[in-house]
């Protein structure tokens, strides 16, 4: 007989209260302490939810971490990151789809998108940040800001 399904809050208790976010993409970070879970949705079959983490949403199946949506943006503060062209593998470009100049932006290593974001809220006249999943931040200070991304394996662009 199969195991029952958990209850939507269950499941999503069990999935934010681990000690480790950083499963799949590395989109998420791991701040345990300060966490709050609300359920939004559930898919037949398998239990499929956002997972509030302050105010990141975070989608589980179970307790693995599957990704987190563009629509969560407000994350450790209150500035608003938008995802540019979809944001998923996609590089961050100025006026143009060549335009990368190193002067546009600082590399700073980071463990998350969130530390990515917040480093971003620190740097005056920041404009937006691109992110690799391996750690690379690199935070846009460009004055006429984020206008191209494109395409690019495991790099995320938000402004």
């Amino acid at each position: 007989e199969p195991e029952p399904e958990p209850e939507p809050e269950q499941a999503c208790s069990k999935f934010c209260g681990m000690t480790n976010l950083q499963q799949s993409n590395g989109w998420c970070d791991s701040k345990t302490d300060q966490h709050s879970c609300s359920m939004s949705f559930v898919t037949k079959g398998s239990v499929a939810m956002p997972c509030t983490w302050e105010g990141c949403g975070c989608f589980a199946d179970g307790a693995q971490l599957l990704y987190c949506p563009d629509m969560a943006k407000v994350c450790s503060g209150g500035a608003k990151f938008e995802a540019v062209d979809g944001g998923d593998n996609r590089a961050c470009r100025g006026g143009s789809a060549t335009d990368n100049s190193a002067d546009y932006y600082t590399v700073v290593s980071v463990a998350s998108i969130y530390a990515c974001e917040d480093k971003c809220k620190a740097t005056s006249g920041c404009v937006g940040i691109e992110f690799h999943k391996t750690g690379r931040c690199e935070v846009w200070t460009r004055g006429g800001g984020i206008h191209y991304s494109v395409a690019a394996s495991g790099y995320r662009c938000m402004r």
